[in-house]
Parts: structure tokens; sequence; C-alpha cells
């Protein structure tokens, strides 16, 4: 008979729900009321930053640049490009719906 440690054994998901009971949530809002939040937030948002990897560089202007607008079938794509500091640049693709231009269909009562 195949003991805990064989591969026979070896259930994943009954392993990931021992895993999941033993773990202690180290950030949960436990504050009873609202006074305590501001202080949680402010924790949390430091500890997220922080397993980012900080963020160390000032925060600067993106300046960001309109570099093409293209109407498409039924929506609009617009290229864009910011500055992320003196050496890179971000480049981005924005998709939004057209104005409806025909009437909407109605459900039947």
């Amino acid at each position: 008979m195949a003991d805990a440690t064989t591969p026979a054994a070896y259930a994943p998901l009954t392993h990931v729900r021992q895993v999941y009971d033993r773990t202690v949530p180290h950030y949960d809002y436990g504050a009873v009321g609202q006074a305590g939040f501001p202080q949680w937030q402010a924790e949390l948002r430091a500890k997220v930053a922080a397993l980012l990897g900080g963020f160390s560089a000032p925060r600067g202007d993106l300046a960001p640049q309109v570099l093409a607008t293209v109407e498409k079938d039924g929506y609009t794509q617009q290229r864009s490009k910011s500055r992320v500091n003196r050496a890179c640049a971000c480049r981005s693709t924005c998709s939004r719906p057209s104005p409806v231009r025909r009437p909407i269909p109605r459900s039947l009562p």
C-alpha cells in the first residue's frame, strides 16, 4: 500500500487545502470600525510597495503624446507614448467603442 510520500497517494487539491488552512493572513483588515482603517491602509501600501521592489525614483510627468487615432468598425483605437524616464518610453493602445450611430434594439415586453 502507498504511503503519503508516494505519487500515487499525492492529491494536489488536498495539499492546497491543507496549506490554505495553515496560512495565517498577516494583512487582513481586523479593525472593528473605520478608525483603524487609515493605519491598516498605510501599512498595506508600504508592504505592497516593498514587495514590488520599492519606488526609489521620484515621480515624474509622463508627458503622454497621442501618436495616432484610427476609426475602426465600431470602435476607435488610439496609440500613445509616455515617458517613464529619460531612457525609457512606454507605448500603449486604447480601444474605445465608437458612438452608437444606429438605433439600439429594444427588448419586447
